[in-house]
């Protein structure tokens, strides 16, 4: 993908955080969703939202915690 421009190493954009996980915007956000990634305004930066670099990492390295229904199936739990 495509190098992009970073605020601050800390921060990232949607876009930046979709390079960062190796998947697309759509997958970040579902992430982001899933996850209940806290997000931020930055002053002077309009009405961009950004995350933080160490919850991304965290949200996308914690695996996901499933159940086996009765037909055998594997479902993500509700959070």
């Amino acid at each position: 993908m495509a190098e992009r421009k970073v605020v601050n190493d800390e921060f990232l954009t949607i876009a930046e955080v979709a390079d960062l996980i190796e998947r697309g915007e759509a997958t970040a956000w579902a992430l982001v969703k899933r996850a209940h990634l806290p997000r931020y305004r930055l002053p002077g930066r309009g009405k961009t939202t950004y995350f933080r670099r160490a919850d991304v990492e965290d949200a996308y390295n914690t695996p996901l915690p499933i159940e086996v229904t009765k037909s055998g199936k594997t479902e993500p739990l509700a959070a």
